[in-house]
């Protein structure tokens, strides 16, 4: 009898592939189109709200405050579509994760969470584009905050990787991720939370890929979960930015 074995696993790889190209075309033209529909009548409110402020009427403060929480969610979504158009500037990253760590720690003192952070003595500047990279940092640094939810330390670490790369590492001691569904962390509506939708962590994605650098985790259910952001020092020319 005559059998013939065939190794289809790089076929599956291709496949998969091509599956999860697709299913971010498709949550990309409809976070576009979602955006475009929100920011028009947006756009007219913030106009007769400031108009009402000047009025001083009341509650006025509250309801700006809202807005702009739509306005970043509908800027989130325009970011997953595509990343806005901009251009690299050189950076001191010390400086711009410290700045975000200070930004933080409001809501980090809420859930009773310390944040901590070491960094090399010699740390060369990057270019980048800071506030998307200040928007990776938030939105990790959230993540980690509101999985302590005993509390803990939270910390930031920043290194030189021999003069060609910086790692930013986010370690937290909160619940952990199980080995199966960090697998699948970036993926679209691949999430730990129970209202999430996994869109963050995939703008995060997109964000460090189009400056040329990785994101990845490590965790183990119950020993908290570190992220690790890796950065050229030179950004790479990509299109897509």
């Amino acid at each position: 009898m005559l059998r013939i074995i065939r190794d289809i696993t790089q076929r599956k790889k291709s496949e998969e592939m091509v599956i999860r190209s697709e299913k971010l075309s498709l949550i990309g033209e409809l976070a576009a189109g979602i955006a475009h529909d929100i920011r028009n009548p947006l756009t007219s409110l913030k106009g007769f709200v400031q108009l009402l402020k000047a009025k001083n009427t009341e509650y006025i403060d509250v309801m700006m405050e809202e807005l702009e929480h739509i306005n970043y969610v509908v800027n989130e979504f325009m970011t997953l579509a595509k990343p806005h158009l901009n251009h690299f500037i050189e950076c001191n990253i010390q400086s711009l994760v410290q700045s975000v760590v200070h930004f933080m720690k409001p809501q980090a003192y809420l859930y009773n969470v310390q944040i901590l952070i070491e960094m090399d003595q010699d740390v060369p500047a990057i270019q980048c584009i800071p506030d998307q990279i200040k928007q990776v940092l938030i939105n990790l640094l959230k993540n980690a905050i509101e999985s302590m939810t005993h509390g803990g330390v939270l910390y930031v670490t920043i290194r030189n990787e021999q003069n060609q790369s910086i790692i930013v590492s986010i370690q937290d001691q909160g619940a952990g991720i199980s080995e199966e569904l960090l697998s699948q962390l970036g993926a679209p509506f691949v999430t730990t939370k129970t209202n999430g939708t996994g869109l963050g962590l995939m703008v995060c994605k997109r964000i460090i890929e189009c400056h040329g650098g990785k994101l990845s985790f490590q965790s183990k259910l119950n020993q908290g979960t570190t992220v690790v952001i890796e950065l050229p020092l030179m950004p790479v020319n990509n299109p897509d930015l």
